[in-house]
């Protein structure tokens, strides 16, 4: 899990034509971040899922266990 911790600002492009697919338990599967990058105080993430960039504190970041 990516926690963005006081966010300021976040913007979400690329998403209009965007369907999850569906994983072998049933449940909706919107991919991967295949792309996380830093500019400042600005986050820039990519995926399927489209683009988000956000702007706030350091991310914190989780692994959460199955």
């Amino acid at each position: 899990m990516i926690e963005f911790p006081a966010v300021r600002e976040l913007a979400w492009t690329r998403q209009s034509s965007v369907r999850p697919a569906m994983d072998a338990s049933g449940e909706q599967d919107w991919g991967g971040i295949d792309v996380l990058r830093q500019l400042g105080a600005v986050y820039q993430l990519e995926g399927n899922w489209g683009a988000i960039e956000v702007a706030s504190q350091e991310p914190i970041v989780r692994i959460i266990g199955s």
